[in-house]
């Protein structure tokens, strides 16, 4: 049924008495406006021309109680005309196929949507007012949430980015908590609506409406998306709890935290990004969507299109995902690469070819879509052999180019390979001439050559100089042989004449392509490529980074110093000298441990592929690649550093061609290598120790202050040392204000709550999670990026501390696709959900405060799935043989005999006066005797412990009761000015055993198909309403496996 017909208000369309009429019209024009008649759920006035509604209310009821206004003063809807008012729904059309609307709106200051408070100054919240904008938030028929807050951070006028409609052309405006109803705006013909951001006023432009348009009210929340495309994720706890905003002290339910990020974070872009860390990242975000998501096709053909990005690396290995579309280079064209014919500097940059593998993969993986990596591409190409045309490439739409900018080496010497585009078939009758589809991108002349070789042998038959001008986009080339060729395989290819001249910009030259083509008579190649599918090319963008970037030789992807791979300095990593290749256009070079760390990954992604695929042995191959790189990985970068008198042990960023150390106490890195799994737990631990219990230096380490969450809270700095005396030849700016000094991504955030609940315990996780609804909360709702030279003059975006307005904490705006993995990563941190051929591996843990949890539509393998984790506890008796000798700084330790199994032990914590509600620290440790010694078996430790709180170890296995235990209480720090008191009975440690098992529920929501879903042996039709079940003892793995129903 139709969300608009479950809904049918009470309407006035009949006569109205006659002195009601006559005074309405009175009424209107004395207003210069002419009226359309209401109906009880619109109160509209037209003006004189009938073109433009001037003021719009609605009421849902029909009863004439209208609601705020809908249209800014001195605004309109407009150029209409047709327009007419039935039941719940307004109809027009346009006089010129365009609609504008202007939006009640107020641009200044920080809008709380929850509370209805604007607060006009960004450093403190004295002077807020009240406030109330009548719409939150705007979802589009892709699935794209605006909130309003997203507008409020932007430069006065027309942005660049839009609202994508597609899916539908409808846009549903989300009423605020006190309007009862939502607006759902339909523009059939409408792709994109563009906004005008002004100080009173949201105008949103929409151009190409073919038919009636129409605004219909809805009662608020019946739908979540338009057309109900998809569904959005959502999440529930068990009991909720509040999470607080610090600078504002707001305060708001976490289920409806969690569940507003999980949705805008997946879905605020209006698109998808395709290579590097923003292909990656868009695959990582989008990897739980809906299977009906358009953001989920896009990527798919994004895929698809950059897997022929593949070419020379500009010293003649062949092998390398370009960085910038066609040029190999990244910020080709724009950021240092200016002079004509020849980027000056090396931006190539290390971990994207493995990073590109890992994308693919992951996709496969997540929506089940082994059909990506089957697919082969084949060009147009026909002869005029007496058979049926084109031989290949009948459904080509698309375009593979010539990448001859990977020709042009960096030492200058010429080149002796080139890259070509080329197809191999195979002719059923004799011909003499073949032609191919080409065209120009650019705004230059092209030359080029076409070579026809018999095949198997490659024995040359024809080679011919072509030329196309600029404005050839779809242009046959036809080349004819001496005399007729018999049936056969043959091979044409196509070379750019830019290679051979050694020039780096200019027009290239394509092919019309099919990405999927089902042809039986032949497949495209590139360069050296000859393998069809898309599998064949991940082994390509493999064996480049093996053979080319260090892992051949010493299990490690780096930057060699060799003039075969690099030219003098650019990769070196010395100071001053690096270039802006490093992971996030930090300096870097040498042994470069931000951008080596992929290649480690890229073993683990291909066998995957490889298991897919059937290729067994490979895969067992690419497994033994990993375990070497890790082992390597390790050797090379782990080490222990002094800090403000303390030792913490992580990773180090870079060892430069002289064999110098360059350590800033990078975070992202280190988090990163223990998310992929490079760590061992321990090593996992060390770096989350570091995390909380570690210090920030602007001075180069002569002063230490503050912990390193304390600036931006929802996540650590990219470094906590200044770095401005190691630079990249962009130079760098102060400490905080640009991201790879001091500045942060919710990326970071991301793999530092996952590796937390993977390797710490899930209690740490959540007490680190509360900290980012808390910060999300906030009501600048992470709608900001880099404010540096912004266009606009807006400066700051952030609301609160810290007081720096060019500060670089890049939320969910603009070029920052990579940040919606905060919202993906917290079902993978909750549930422990990993990827496999296999299927999905499922680790749930529920946090002590919690008794359950739900993660609502996240999809996978073609289905959408609710999944419920609830805690099993039964409390276990102990014996209390004693405490423990004092510890110092009032630690305790108490040692017990449990009467039964069990997996965690707690104590009660009491903290006074308890004003700071911050960094009230504490450890847990719990050890089994061994012999006349004690073996630790799990540790956890709290940094923000609450009065009252019960804190808890989880060893994730059941423990033996026939061994003594004991339970540490150690490195206890309080808040400033407060004190931190454990729970005693009778002068000893007041303790609780528990035995906990974790029982999982995955209910199938909607599917394409009828699936069959198994859950470790329980299993279920998705298209039945039954769920499945399992009960998990600590640490055990469950498998959820999806296939096609028999």
């Amino acid at each position: 049924m139709n969300a608009s017909n479950r809904f049918i208000p009470t309407t006035h369309d009949g006569p109205r008495p006659f002195l009601y009429l006559l005074l309405s019209c009175l009424i209107l024009h004395a207003s210069v406006a002419r009226a359309t008649p209401s109906n009880g759920c619109f109160q509209i006035s037209v003006d004189e021309s009938g073109q433009k509604i001037r003021s719009m209310k609605c009421d849902p009821t029909g009863n004439s109680c209208y609601g705020d206004e809908l249209i800014a003063d001195g605004g309109s809807i407009e150029p209409l005309k047709d327009v007419s008012v039935k039941k719940r729904q307004l109809s027009f059309n346009s006089t010129n196929g365009t609609l504008i609307w202007s939006l009640p709106f107020h641009r200044e200051g920080y809008y709380d949507s929850d509370q209805f408070i604007l607060y006009p100054n960004e450093k403190t919240t004295a002077g807020a007012q009240p406030l109330r904008l009548p719409f939150r938030k705007f979802v589009t028929s892709t699935g794209q949430i605006a909130l309003i807050e997203h507008f409020m951070r932007l430069p006065r006028g027309t942005y660049f980015m839009t609202l994508n409609i597609e899916d539908g052309s409808q846009l549903l405006l989300c009423g605020n908590k006190e309007n009862p109803y939502d607006l759902l705006l339909t523009l059939p013909g409408v792709a994109k609506i563009n906004y005008d951001v002004q100080d009173h006023a949201l105008i949103f432009l929409c151009e190409g409406l073919t038919g009636t348009g129409s605004i219909e009210i809805l009662p608020h929340r019946i739908i979540e998306v338009p057309e109900k495309n998809i569904y959005h994720p959502q999440a529930e706890f068990r009991p909720d709890f509040l999470v607080q905003d610090l600078f504002t002290q707001k305060m708001l339910s976490a289920s409806e935290a969690l569940s507003d990020l999980l949705s805008v974070g997946v879905y605020w872009n209006p698109g998808v990004s395709g290579g590097g860390e923003w292909g990656l990242s868009a695959v990582e975000t989008h990897q739980f969507d809906d299977p009906r998501s358009w953001y989920l096709r896009q990527i798919r053909e994004i895929q698809l299109q950059r897997i022929g990005l593949i070419g020379y690396d500009r010293f003649e290995h062949f092998g390398m995902a370009f960085a910038w579309d066609k040029l190999p280079d990244y910020g080709a064209g724009g950021l240092l690469n200016v002079p004509e014919n020849n980027a000056a500097y090396d931006m190539r940059a290390l971990h994207l070819s493995a990073m590109f593998i890992q994308q693919v993969v992951n996709y496969v993986l997540a929506a089940g879509d082994v059909s990506l990596l089957q697919a082969k591409r084949s060009r147009w190409l026909s002869t005029d052999g007496n058979e049926q045309q084109p031989l290949t490439g009948e459904h080509a739409t698309h375009f593979d180019f010539v990448l001859s900018a990977g020709d042009t080496r960096l030492d200058r010497k010429p080149a002796q390979n080139y890259f070509t585009l080329g197809q191999i078939f195979t002719a059923s009758q004799p011909f003499q001439k073949v032609s191919i589809r080409l065209g120009v991108e650019g705004n230059e002349n092209v030359d080029g050559t076409v070579r026809l070789y018999h095949r198997p042998r490659k024995q040359l038959i024809l080679e011919r100089d072509i030329h196309l001008d600029s404005s050839d986009k779809d242009k046959l080339i036809t080349v004819e042989t001496e005399k007729p060729n018999p049936p056969g395989e043959y091979h044409i290819d196509v070379l750019d004449r830019k290679s051979i001249d050694g020039k780096y910009f200019g027009s290239s030259i394509y092919w019309y392509t099919d990405f999927e083509s089902s042809d039986t008579r032949g497949h495209a190649t590139a360069g050296p490529l000859e393998g069809p599918t898309v599998y064949d090319r991940l082994k390509v963008l493999f064996d480049y980074l093996y053979n080319y970037t260090g892992p051949k030789e010493e299990n490690l992807s780096y930057y060699k110093n060799d003039p075969e791979y690099n030219i003098p300095d650019h990769k070196s990593g010395r100071h001053a000298v690096g270039t802006t290749l490093s992971y996030w256009e930090s300096p870097g070079g040498g042994y470069d441990a931000f951008s080596g760390l992929w290649y480690n990954v890229a073993c683990s992604a291909m066998a995957e592929a490889a298991e897919l695929m059937g290729d067994r042995d490979h895969a067992g191959e690419y497994r033994k690649l990993r375990d070497a790189a890790d082992s390597a990985y390790n050797k090379k970068y782990w080490t222990t550093f002094e800090e403000n008198g303390k030792k913490f042990n992580r990773y180090y960023g870079c060892m430069d061609w002289d064999g110098v150390i360059h350590d800033y106490g990078f975070t992202y890195n280190n988090l990163e290598a223990a998310y992929r799994g490079i760590t061992s737990p321990e090593q996992a631990r060390d770096i989350l120790w570091w995390l909380d219990r570690g210090q920030i230096s602007t001075d180069l380490g002569k002063t230490w202050d503050g912990s390193i969450y304390s600036i931006w809270r929802i996540a650590a700095p990219f470094n906590t040392i200044e770095m401005d005396d190691w630079q990249n030849v962009t130079g760098t700016l102060p400490y905080r204000e640009v991201l790879t000094n001091g500045g942060t991504r919710l990326t970071i955030a991301a793999v530092d709550l996952v590796t937390r609940s993977r390797y710490l315990s899930i209690d740490n996780a959540h007490e680190r999670n509360k900290e980012i609804l808390g910060r999300w909360i906030n009501p600048d709702r992470l709608m900001g990026g880099r404010t540096f030279d912004d266009p606009g003059g807006r400066g700051r975006w952030h609301f609160g501390p810290p007081d720096v307005d060019r500060a670089d904490i890049e939320g969910f705006r603009e070029i920052f696709p990579p940040n919606g993995v905060l919202s993906t990563y917290q079902p993978i941190a909750y549930l422990g959900i990993q990827l496999s051929s296999s299927g999905m591996s499922l680790t749930p843990q529920v946090p002590s405060e919690l008794d359950s949890y739900t993660f609502r539509h996240i999809g996978y393998s073609g289905c959408v799935l609710d999944m419920t984790a609830t805690a099993e506890r039964q409390e276990v008796p102990c014996d209390i043989s004693g405490a423990g000798p004092g510890l110092g700084s009032g630690a305790q330790e108490v040692v017990f005999k449990p009467t039964g199994h069990f997996n965690k032990a707690g104590v009660q914590v009491c903290i006074t006066p308890f004003n700071q509600r911050q960094e009230n620290q504490l450890s847990l440790s719990l050890d089994e005797q061994d012999g006349e010694g004690w073996r630790e078996v799990a540790i956890n430790w709290y940094s923000h412990a609450r009065d009252g709180q019960w804190v808890w170890v989880d060893a994730r296995k059941p423990l033996n009761p026939e061994k003594t235990c004991r339970l540490r209480i150690h490195d206890i720090q309080p808040a400033q000015g407060e004190k931190i008191f454990l729970s005693l009975a009778e002068g000893v440690l007041s303790i609780k055993l528990m035995a906990e098992k974790t029982r999982l529920e995955i209910f199938p929501v909607w599917s394409k198909e009828d699936y069959r879903l198994n859950l470790g042996g329980s299993s279920a039709s998705s298209g039945g309403h039954r769920a499945l079940a399992a009960t998990l003892h600590p640490g055990e793995t469950t498998l959820l496996a999806v296939g096609k129903a028999l």
